[in-house]
């Protein structure tokens, strides 16, 4: 009886998350007055998490006659750049379509080669400097899998090997690049790489 009943019928699409819900409508293809019985949620959920945009999808049934569709949209995280191409992702690291304003989302990732172990250190690297410092971050550059250079928006410039590394010279690191801007400092940046040493790179030196 209930498969059967018109009071069934699916009439409204409540979809939440979303500013505009045309894409999001269009995945479910989802015929016309289906029985809200018939509606299997699981699929439009793995149908939905198909969608590049889309992070995580929940779908209730409010009866008699109402789906009730949350989506979590993926969030830009960083702008990465491979030679004269460049494409927003989310923190983890999955390609994300990119809007005119966040062309010029900051922090950069310059990247020598679309490598999947290049994105996810420097996306790391990414995270953890938002974590533990708080000068602002224009730019961590890939030159290979020991090296990574992270430039900073007032120009200063940091070597370093890997995330960990990062933030196992955190607290000092932050200590120095504070003394650097408050003492106006002429320096070009930090190499962190070596031991537990910080050396520093006169303002014109080499990156």
């Amino acid at each position: 009886m209930f498969f059967r009943s018109a009071v069934f019928r699916v009439k409204h699409l409540e979809i939440i998350g979303v500013e505009n819900p045309a894409t999001i409508i269009d995945a479910l293809d989802m015929p016309s007055g289906i029985n809200i019985f018939r509606v299997k949620g699981w699929e439009i959920q793995r149908k939905l998490e198909l969608l590049p945009m889309v992070k995580e999808a929940r779908v209730e049934k409010v009866l008699p006659d109402t789906l009730k569709i949350v989506v979590q949209l993926r969030e830009p995280f960083a702008l990465v750049v491979v030679g004269n191409q460049s494409f927003c992702v989310d923190e983890q690291g999955q390609e994300i379509p990119c809007s005119e304003g966040e062309q010029s989302l900051k922090p950069l990732v310059r990247l020598p080669r679309l490598e999947s172990i290049l994105l996810r250190e420097s996306l790391a690297l990414v995270r953890v400097w938002r974590e533990k410092f708080q000068l602002p971050l224009a730019e961590v550059e890939a030159i290979n899998e020991k090296l990574f250079i992270l430039k900073l928006q007032n120009g200063i410039f940091i070597k370093c090997e890997s995330a960990s590394n990062l933030e196992q010279k955190a607290l000092v690191l932050e200590a120095v690049l504070k003394d650097a801007v408050i003492q106006a400092i002429q320096v070009g940046g930090f190499d962190i790489r070596t031991g537990e040493e910080i050396f520093v790179i006169p303002s014109g030196g080499e990156k």
